[in-house]
C-alpha cells in the first residue's frame, strides 16, 4: 500500500468493487438474477404527501409518493434505504444501472410472472413512479403497498383515491390489491367520556377529523365502509406489538357487530394466512388475539383497539354505513373485522 494512502482512504478502496463490467457476461448475468426479487408476496413501504409537499413531486392526482422516512434534522433529506424494509429496495436501481442489468431485469420479471398463476390478473407487474428517475416494479395483485402519511390533515387522506371518480384516481396505487397502514399503541389513548348518544355522536365525528394518524385511519375505514374503493382491496393494520402462537389459546375477542359469529371464526381458522416478505421480515395475517403472543399488561393492540373503537366508542359499521348516501343496496358488512385485516411482523 502506498503510504500516502490513509487506512480511511484504503477502507473506502477495499469496501468497493470496480471490475464487474470484466467479470464473463455469464457471470454478470448470474449476480443480476442473484440480486432481483423472487416471486413470493413483497411488501413495498412509502410515504405519503399531497402534491407540491414533496422533493421529487410526480405527477399523480392528489397524492405524492416519498420516502417512508425522514431525518429528524430540519433541511434534511428524504431517506430510501435507512431503515427501509421494502421489497423494492431490492432491486429498484437495477432498472436504471445500465442496460445489460435492465435487459436481465426485463427477463426475470417475465419468468416471475409465468410463475405466479393465482389469476390471470394476478401476474402481471406494473412501474411504480416515485418521481424523477425513481421507479420499482411490484405486482400490484399481490404485494402488500403499506402507506407512512407525512402529513395528517383534513381533507388528506392516506387512501384519498377513495373519495376521488375514477378518472382521476393515481394509476400507480389504485392497482394495488393490499393496502396497509401501520398501528400505533397510543391509538388507544385518551379513552372515550361522553356518555350520551349526542355526546358520543360528537365524539366519533370528532376522532374522524382528528389531524392525526388516527384519524387517517379512521377516515379510511370510514371510506372503505361506505364502499367508496376497489371492490376486491385488503385494507391491512400492522401490528408489531403482537406475535403469533405456535398453537392457539382459549382466549378469543371478538370485534364483529355479533359477538357469537362462531361460524365466521371457524371459517377463518380453516383459512391459510396470508403472508408477505419484507427485509425486516414477514409479515402475517392472524385473525384474533387466540393466535397470539402480546403484553397481557398493556391491553393496546389493534385487536384491542378495533373493539375498543366498535364498542365503547360506537364508531361500528352500522354507524358508518347509516351516514352513507345513495348505497343502501349494498350488502351490510358483519363488523370491523370485515373492513380491516391484521398483519403480525415476523423476523426471520
Amino acid at each position: 500500500m502506498s503510504p500516502s494512502v490513509s487506512a480511511r482512504d484504503a477502507d473506502a478502496t477495499l469496501g468497493k468493487f470496480h471490475c464487474f463490467g470484466a467479470l464473463p457476461c455469464e457471470l454478470r448475468h448470474m449476480i443480476w438474477k442473484f440480486a432481483a426479487r423472487n416471486v413470493q408476496r413483497g411488501v413495498h413501504v412509502l410515504g405519503a404527501v399531497r402534491n407540491g409537499q414533496a422533493t421529487n413531486p410526480d405527477s399523480a392526482v392528489g397524492l405524492t409518493l416519498v420516502a417512508p422516512k425522514v431525518q429528524d434534522i430540519p433541511g434534511s433529506t428524504w431517506l430510501w434505504f435507512d431503515g427501509n424494509p421494502s421489497t423494492y429496495i431490492q432491486d429498484s436501481g437495477l432498472w436504471m444501472a445500465c442496460p445489460e442489468s435492465r435487459d436481465i431485469m426485463r427477463r426475470q420479471y417475465k419468468r416471475l410472472e409465468d410463475a405466479i398463476t393465482e389469476n390471470e390478473a394476478s401476474h402481471k407487474s406494473h412501474f411504480v413512479h416515485l418521481g424523477g428517475k425513481r421507479y420499482f416494479k411490484a405486482f400490484p395483485a399481490q404485494d402488500l403497498l403499506c402507506l407512512y402519511p407525512l402529513e395528517t390533515s383534513l381533507p388528506f387522506c392516506a387512501l384519498p383515491f377513495f373519495e376521488l371518480p375514477d378518472r382521476l384516481r393515481n394509476g400507480n396505487l389504485n392497482n394495488f390489491k393490499n393496502m396497509a397502514l401501520e398501528y400505533d399503541p397510543a391509538w388507544m389513548n385518551g379513552p372515550l367520556s361522553a356518555t350520551t348518544d349526542k355526546a358520543r355522536e360528537r365524539a366519533r365525528e370528532e376522532m374522524w377529523s382528528e389531524d392525526s394518524l388516527r384519524g387517517v385511519f379512521i377516515r379510511a375505514l370510514w371510506a372503505i365502509a361506505k364502499r367508496n374503493g376497489p371492490a376486491d382491496l385488503t385494507f391491512w393494520l400492522i401490528d408489531r406489538t403482537v406475535r403469533r402462537r405456535e398453537k392457539p389459546s382459549n382466549l378469543y375477542m371478538p370485534f364483529g357487530d355479533d359477538d357469537d359469529d362462531d361460524d365466521a371464526t371457524k371459517t377463518q381458522e380453516k383459512t391459510e394466512p396470508k403472508v408477505f416478505h419484507g427485509s425486516d421480515g414477514q409479515y402475517v395475517e392472524v385473525h384474533d388475539l387466540r393466535e397470539c403472543k402480546y403484553n397481557v399488561v398493556k391491553s393496546n393492540t389493534a385487536f384491542h383497539f378495533l373493539h375498543w373503537l366498535q364498542i365503547d366508542v360506537g364508531f361500528n359499521v352500522r354507524w358508518m354505513v347509516s351516514r352513507r348516501r345513495g348505497q343502501n343496496h349494498l350488502p351490510l358488512p358483519q363488523g370491523l373485522g370485515d373492513l380491516v385485516k391484521i398483519l403480525c411482523v415476523e423476523p426471520t
